[in-house]
């Protein structure tokens, strides 16, 4: 499976936290995730169509949740720790993901399938792929269209949406 275009993620947590340049890059999982990697290196991934991706989203979930457990302290989260959080454990990412990649130079299939995974090439990627994504994007689909006035709102700034009659606190613990 390709490596997923984060742009509508990363729009939703603009929106989560009223920070017009936040990208998921700054969170440590925007590049070469790390779980992904580990399952195309150990060989996993003509197990299932599922492995891949399962990998892939763990590796994400796991990164996000190091990155937030270290920005978060007494139930507050300080956007500044986030980002410096997200950059450190990004760059230990992808340090991982290099590593791993110079360990499979001597295999020329696993290496290449890394490079071509962490650039988004979409060989060798059939129809069983569509289907197996769809059930999750419709899901997304609906989860954006659900909140999209409260996430617009988030767009102009905390601020902005508690005076629309937005109930800050809810919309970004949903996020």
């Amino acid at each position: 499976m390709p490596a997923p275009h984060w742009q509508s993620v990363a729009q939703s947590c603009r929106a989560c936290f009223a920070t017009r340049w936040l990208h998921l890059q700054f969170w440590g999982v925007f590049r070469r995730l790390s779980g992904a990697v580990i399952a195309i290196y150990l060989g996993l991934t003509s197990l299932s169509v599922w492995i891949l991706p399962a990998f892939a989203f763990s590796g994400a979930g796991i990164t996000l949740w190091i990155v937030y457990r270290i920005a978060t302290q007494r139930g507050h989260t300080a956007m500044g720790t986030l980002l410096l959080a997200g950059v450190a454990i990004g760059a230990l990412n992808v340090a991982a993901a290099s590593l791993i990649l110079a360990l499979s130079l001597n295999d020329w299939d696993t290496g290449k399938m890394i490079v071509y995974w962490s650039m988004g090439g979409l060989e060798g990627r059939t129809w069983d792929h569509v289907r197996l994504i769809v059930p999750f994007a419709l899901l997304g689909c609906a989860l954006v269209l659900c909140f999209s006035r409260d996430l617009d709102a988030l767009l102009m700034g905390e601020v902005h949406a508690a005076s629309v009659g937005i109930d800050v606190p809810a919309p970004a613990s949903t996020c």
